[in-house]
């Protein structure tokens, strides 16, 4: 007998601001203070939103609003954290699509922009 596990992930990149403009301004503004990423919250791509502080007292604890452009999160072990929230803010397929054309712009290392 054969058993399958599917395991489904939970992980998100941090978007900047050539992302966020492909954004509509009402899901940002409900975000708040939060860093918005581009995630795969189990079989589908979103927009999702993440505010709170992370890390342990001996490591120090940040706020998710300070995390670097391009940080790929777990936001699987984020949403277990105590302090932090994740919020789905799109499944709109074509901001997804509009976010996708724009990251690559975010995300180039030593290049001018």
């Amino acid at each position: 007998m054969t058993k399958v596990a599917i395991n489904q992930g939970a992980s998100g990149v941090v978007l900047g601001y050539n992302a966020l403009t492909a954004i509509p301004t009402h899901t940002l503004l409900a975000a708040g203070d939060a860093a918005i990423f581009l995630a795969w919250d189990g079989p589908r791509l979103v927009i999702a939103a993440a505010q709170g502080e992370i890390g342990s007292k001996a490591e120090g604890t940040g706020s998710l609003s300070d995390l670097p452009v391009g940080t790929v999160v777990d936001l699987g072990k984020v949403r277990s954290a105590p302090g932090a929230k994740v919020e789905v803010l799109s499944t709109d397929e074509q901001v997804i699509k509009d976010v996708l054309e724009k990251l690559p712009a975010d995300l180039r290392a030593g290049e001018e922009r």
